[in-house]
């Protein structure tokens, strides 16, 4: 075997290229957040007015990971298209603000928000896999990314101040066209629309997309709804308190630095969690993550409201002008119930993301009530195949094999009539004799496949002409449509039976004087009911009977109750599907 040429030490694979690229794209976006913070302290603007710039180092940090260990991933590209533009955007804003007489470096600021924005609204379309979602977004994306150039280009010419690098520190753009003011505004404030349903009709199709989702692409759409969950809160309400400020221009309270924090620590969790499902790192903890936060989320919310109440209770009841001893009291109420809570929450929690897995006597209960039912129906299937298979078999016997051999019969017996006596007469009175006992055995078939009547005269007519042998002494009416709808085999022949058993009971059993027989029929289901009144239903233990009408009726997912009449006597009331469809259900629901 030729041995395989070494690889020249010029033919770096791409893949190191790429992490070689993406580690100097972090390094360099995360050199810029920190001039940026260093610029924006010397500037007076605060380590709170730049909180964003935390989400912004996330950015840089988890796109050079995810391009490190996953090459290509376009998710890591816009992770670190998103960190590198927000971090040139502040560089470059915070050196305006500290060299005014350089205005050319305000200009960057004008329009890097837009690639920064376009990249944050495409990764649902990536997510998780780092490859398009479907090739119909190609289109799409490619008309946003043209939207986007026209976007920049306005946005970059749009004259005025531009506070991107923060509030009170607007800088004059130094290119700004006055006579492009009315199309950068609407740029300006047209680009994060469109954004924003990108992003919404991406994350839609996410949701198509993952369910069903099983395994790790499941745990990685759950680390992903988890973050943006926690972070929606967060920002609901960041724009509840913005409202509620005293600062009307601005619908975020820029003036907290607790929500400055917490906004931008919403953010970062997001691109953790991304971070997290691409890399696949200790990815099926998410269930335990989610579990504990929802238990810690609601017992916060119980608690703290259980001591807002306590403490308003007792104030107004005891108008305690020292705040003390309620906290205290409170306190203690709060504590006393703490643990049975914690626990109940808990237990709460675990049914609602588990179901009763961890009552395993539960679980084990439905899991047989599912064999079980499984099992019924299975049964039910195939007494319907039996029973169609054997109408069917009973129809090719009867109108085919049986005729063929009584032919066979009339023609040998026409040709011993014309042969004289001899050896060939002898043989064909062999045949007759064996095509004749062959014909009895079919015939013999025949009657065991399916009660013979059914398929000569029909369900209603075979039960009365039954009614019309019965020996005499009581008299049995019938009650029943001229013709019934087309029923499933299995159904006429349990109903037939189910009758036949019921009037021989009467006969035999009840002592009865008059029975009635009464059939009806819908498009779910077919009710035979045979009363009598004769001495009542027997106490004691079943008959064969009584179990054989039971069965029949159970078999395809009926019912057969046998019970005493108000009136005296006994009732016995079957409900049979009356079509295929309503097999494996209970045929009174039908209704």
């Amino acid at each position: 075997m030729r041995a395989a040429k070494p690889a020249a030490p010029e033919a770096r694979p791409m893949s190191q290229l790429v992490r070689i690229a993406a580690v100097a794209v972090a390094v360099v976006s995360l050199v810029l957040t920190a001039t940026a913070v260093v610029l924006g302290a010397v500037n007076d603007i605060g380590l709170f007015g730049q909180s964003h710039l935390v989400f912004v180092a996330a950015a840089a940090i988890v796109g050079g990971l995810i391009n490190v260990h996953r090459p290509g991933n376009a998710i890591g590209l816009l992770l670190a298209a998103l960190g590198l533009c927000f971090a040139l955007l502040d560089a470059f804003g915070q050196l305006a603000i500290k060299f005014p007489e350089v205005r050319a470096l305000a200009w960057p600021q004008t329009w890097l928000w837009i690639p920064a924005n376009m990249a944050v609204a495409a990764i649902p379309l990536f997510f998780p896999s780092g490859h398009l979602a479907s090739p119909r977004w190609r289109p799409v994306l490619w008309a946003f990314a043209g939207l986007a150039v026209l976007a920049a280009i306005a946005s970059a010419l749009l004259p005025g101040p531009n506070d991107q690098a923060g509030y009170g520190t607007a800088v004059v753009n130094p290119l700004g066209v006055p006579a492009l003011a009315e199309v950068g505004r609407v740029a300006e404030l047209g680009f994060p629309v469109l954004a924003g349903l990108l992003f919404v009709a991406g994350a839609a199709d996410l949701a198509r997309r993952s369910r069903g989702a099983t395994g790790a692409e499941r745990a990685q759409v759950q680390w992903l709804v988890y973050a943006v969950a926690l972070a929606g809160l967060i920002v609901v309400g960041r724009l509840v308190a913005g409202l509620r400020d005293d600062v009307p221009d601005a619908i975020w309270p820029i003036r907290s630095p607790f929500w400055e924090l917490a906004g931008g620590g919403a953010l970062t969790l997001v691109l953790v969690a991304i971070g997290v499902a691409v890399l696949r790192h200790r990815l099926f903890d998410i269930d335990l993550v989610i579990n504990r936060t929802l238990v810690y989320a609601v017992l916060s919310g119980f608690v703290t409201g259980g001591y807002v109440l306590i403490v308003g209770y007792l104030g107004a009841v005891f108008h305690q002008v020292d705040a003390l001893p309620l906290s205290i009291v409170a306190a203690g109420l709060v504590a006393v119930v703490f643990a049975p809570l914690r626990a109940r929450v808990q237990r709460g929690v675990n049914l609602l993301m588990y179901g009763r897995r961890e009552d395993p006597y539960a679980v084990l209960a439905r899991r047989l009530e599912e064999t079980t039912e499984d099992l019924r129906r299975s049964r039910e299937r195939l007494v319907l195949a039996r029973e169609e298979e054997r109408r069917r078999i009973r129809n090719d016997l009867h109108d085919g094999l049986g005729p063929t051999l009584a032919a066979l019969t009339m023609r040998a017996e026409a040709v011993q009539d014309l042969v004289g006596e001899g050896p060939a007469r002898d043989l064909l009175e062999e045949i007759i004799t064996d095509a004749e006992t062959a014909a009895s055995e079919v015939r013999a078939m025949i009657d065991g496949l399916r009660p013979p009547a059914l398929d000569s005269l029909g369900l209603v007519r075979a039960l009365s002409s039954h009614v019309a042998g019965l020996p005499g002494g009581f008299r049995v009416s019938v009650d029943a449509p001229a013709e019934l709808p087309r029923l499933p085999a299995a159904t006429e022949v349990a109903a037939y039976h189910i009758a036949v058993e019921a009037l021989t009971n009467v006969w035999r059993h009840a002592g009865a004087t008059s029975a009635w027989l009464s059939l009806s029929a819908d498009r779910h289901r077919l009710t035979v009911e045979v009363a009598d009144d004769g001495v009542g239903p027997h106490r004691g233990r079943a008959g064969v009977g009584t179990i054989s009408m039971r069965d029949r009726a159970a078999e395809l997912g009926g019912t057969c109750t046998i019970e005493p009449r108000r009136e005296g006597g006994t009732r016995v009331l079957a409900v049979l599907p009356a079509e295929e469809g309503t097999h494996g259900t209970d045929p009174r629901a039908a209704r």
